[in-house]
């Protein structure tokens, strides 16, 4: 079952993905993941859904192979963005909420 995770995880970031940009201490490293814009209103069979933050998902070892933490920077769509929590699903991706940055 995680080949078969991993080759909808390659599909999903090569049909979804864009360019985001880490702000690591070492510089800006580019990645790729899925943006997710905060969103409000009625899913399919009538349930009420709120995404409040925004957030971004990608591979769980591309998120590792990084090494960024809570309260790291990312750039996505030009937007600087804070790194608020990244839980791993059980299927080789990392859901990353943000929030937007405050200098």
């Amino acid at each position: 079952m995680l080949a078969h995770d991993a080759l909808l995880d390659d599909a999903a970031i090569a049909c979804f993905g864009e360019e985001v940009i880490f702000h690591a201490d070492t510089g800006n490293v580019p990645a790729r993941a899925i943006y997710r814009a905060p969103w409000e209103g009625t899913a399919l069979g009538g349930i009420i859904v709120e995404r409040a933050d925004p957030s971004i998902d990608m591979r769980l070892a591309d998120w590792q192979a990084l090494d960024m933490q809570a309260d790291d920077e990312v750039t996505v769509r030009g937007v600087r963005y804070t790194i608020l929590e990244y839980p791993a699903d059980d299927g080789g991706m990392v859901h990353i909420s943000l929030a937007k940055y405050q200098a």
